[in-house]
């Protein structure tokens, strides 16, 4: 196909490019006409020129690129993403071939350092080039496209050497070298001594890990991509947790493993429980956002704490699906585990033995050594981690049966909102006006304010939007929007959240928030998918989630002064926020969209529960992985 291409090059002038400040343009060969005009006057043969306009046109559809003025403009970022084909129809130049030699100016402790490049020729000579953007021009002809790794390296290079001298302390200098060093790698990179025996590790979080010491557990910090062992001996050495800690590498380098004020809270926290009873860990693994904060320490990710909905009929104890028991047996208490499941089956457990214990940790210990997450035994399915983590209660009740001991599901209790469920009988039904679901469905487009004049919508998203406005108009209580990825979910829904906000919530003397519920990494997206979209947008976002969420809490002292709803069960708020704080409620009631995480909806959902919200998104949904987590989504 390229050779083709190559071959009706000359026979019809193409669109051309050039490189700008902000990215890379391409013009018409008739500079009056906009590439629309020009792509009309084409004839069938003009392969590759009309081949050049599908390209450009595809990328304007996608709000991949935009038109400003006759020009299509394009970003330095999705430029050099594009693939060799690509590149290669649009006549853009080969990518750069060669090294990057990156030398330090300093050391890190110094708030003089710098970082300084060039790119060098194969037999090691520098190359001189001008970099705009992701081009790199050394002469009219002669022309280099960094790939998309080159560039995300250069311009971290070059932003990090923009800082202003109060911008550059020992940790953010390391916290930017750990970045920049990543990117070398995925490039190739060359860098000098100093630098290459240098590592940084800045774990995004803490991880926790048990050994049983006698009759004690340890808890154990730990993090991704360093010497677990070596971290431990050094962490105990100092009394207070450090913002930094140097790790030895074999071949004489050094790890700095460095941790951000949040993250030494938390590990200050751990010193206090470094050594704890299994009672004490029966207690913190039932409810560990009460110790630690799991924004930033990974917790048990199979916890099922409920999350709040409109069903709620009370404040109350969450019972897990999964919790031991004692039972009489011949005179003796036997311990066993019970396992519900969503449909409410109930299977038991009991371990009558010391060698059914043994036989049982045995069948445990093999399926972990086989990364299995369930285990039959005695003919039925268990899972793994939670049948695990009540083996301490089994075998301690085993070695005294005279009398049955508390369970640990008795010691620690998990407040929440208890809900109507619908999982075998529908015992809640949600009560609308004017419902008209019985009619015949027609997927009626109304326009989107604000919506910026260059963005069209592609018929699939014309036809989501559509669909989950007349779901509104219909009263229906929610629908499931399935499409691929890179579709357009988001900027569907958020077409839908402006468009409903116009015709809706302005009309209302208090209008109610929205709230987008999703993963801590696809969060930025929706917040920089807005102002890319709708340049006369009039939604606010409030981040609620990481450091963020300290600024919508609401002190522990104030506790006593913050509204408690009229609900079975209310005393129980009040003494949870006491413990946790809360989350200032008024001032999200009065937001336009809240963006959060999964993690703070199951920790606040009693704060979360007392707002009347507009609508609620979810994002990645198949993360709601009960029945009981249900809410009004789009």
């Amino acid at each position: 196909m390229l050779n083709l291409l190559r071959k009706n090059r000359s026979e019809t002038p193409q669109f051309y490019w050039q490189e700008t400040p902000t990215g890379v343009q391409f013009t018409a060969p008739s500079g009056d006409l906009s590439p629309l005009q020009y792509a009309n006057t084409l004839s069938q043969d003009a392969y590759q020129a009309n081949a050049q306009w599908l390209l450009l046109k595809e990328l304007l559809d996608n709000g991949q690129a935009e038109l400003v003025d006759t020009k299509v403009h394009i970003s330095f970022e999705k430029v050099c993403r594009f693939d060799y084909v690509e590149q290669e129809l649009l006549g853009l130049p080969e990518p750069y071939p060669f090294e990057i030699e990156i030398r330090s100016d300093g050391t890190f402790n110094q708030p003089e350092f710098r970082y300084n490049y060039q790119f060098l020729k194969p037999n090691g000579k520098p190359l001189h080039p001008t970099r705009i953007g992701c081009i790199l021009r050394l002469t009219e002809e002669w022309v280099y496209c960094l790939t998309h790794e080159q560039f995300s390296l250069l311009e971290e290079l070059d932003a990090f050497n923009a800082r202003d001298i109060e911008n550059k302390s020992f940790e953010t200098n390391l916290i930017a070298f750990a970045k920049i060093k990543g990117l070398t790698k995925d490039t190739g990179s060359a860098l000098d001594l100093y630098l290459n025996q240098e590592e940084v590790v800045a774990p995004k979080t803490v991880r926790l890990r048990l050994r049983e010491s006698g009759d004690s557990i340890e808890i154990i910090p730990d993090a991704a991509d360093i010497d677990s062992e070596q971290f431990e001996k050094v962490f105990d050495k100092f009394p207070v947790p450090q913002t930094t800690y140097n790790l030895s590498q074999p071949d004489g380098g050094r790890t700095r493993l460095l941790f951000q004020k949040e993250q030494k809270e938390a590990l200050q926290t751990l010193k206090r429980y470094r050594r704890v009873s299994r009672e004490q860990l029966a207690e913190i693994a039932e409810q560990p956002q009460l110790y630690f904060d799991p924004e930033v320490v990974e917790l048990d990710p199979t916890d099922d704490t409920l999350s709040f909905s409109e069903r709620v009929r009370e404040i109350g104890i969450y019972k897990p699906r999964i919790y031991p028991f004692v039972s009489p047996y011949k005179s003796q208490w036997i311990p066993g585990i019970l396992v519900e499941d969503d449909s409410g089956t109930r299977t038991k457990l009991q371990v009558r033995t010391e060698e059914e214990f043994t036989d049982l940790n045995r069948v445990i210990h093999e399926a972990k050594r086989t990364n299995q997450k369930a285990i039959k035994w005695k003919g039925q399915e268990f899972p793994v981690p939670d049948i695990e983590k009540h083996l301490p209660f089994i075998e301690k009740q085993l070695k005294h049966r005279k009398k049955p001991s508390r369970s640990q599901g008795e010691k620690s209790e998990t407040t929440v909102l208890i809900i109507e469920e619908n999982i075998e009988e529908t015992d809640y039904v949600e009560k609308t006006s004017g419902s008209q679901v019985e009619k015949p469905f027609r997927h009626l487009l109304e326009p989107t304010p604000n919506l910026k004049q260059e963005v069209e919508l592609l018929p699939h998203q014309e036809e989501g939007l559509a669909w989950a406005q007349q779901l509104w108009e219909n009263n229906y209580l929610g629908g499931l929007l399935a499409d691929d990825m890179g579709l357009g979910k988001t900027l569907q829904m958020l077409c839908f959240l402006e468009w409903h906000h116009a015709k809706y919530r302005l009309q209302e003397s208090q209008g109610k928030p929205y709230l987008i519920v999703a993963p801590i990494a696809l969060l930025e997206n929706w917040a920089a998918e807005y102002p890319k979209f709708f340049d006369k947008g009039s939604l606010e976002f409030i981040t609620l989630y990481g450091k963020a969420l300290q600024n919508v809490k609401c002190d522990p002292s104030d506790a006593d002064n913050l509204q408690i709803p009229d609900i079975e069960g209310a005393e129980r708020l009040k003494e949870l926020r006491k413990r946790r704080g809360a989350l200032d409620v008024k001032r999200l009631r009065n937001a336009d969209v809240v963006l959060t995480t999964y993690e703070t909806v199951r920790d606040f959902q009693l704060d979360l529960g007392l707002i009347p919200w507009a609508t609620v998104v979810i994002d990645e949904a198949q993360r709601i992985k009960n029945p009981v987590h249900s809410s009004r989504t789009l």
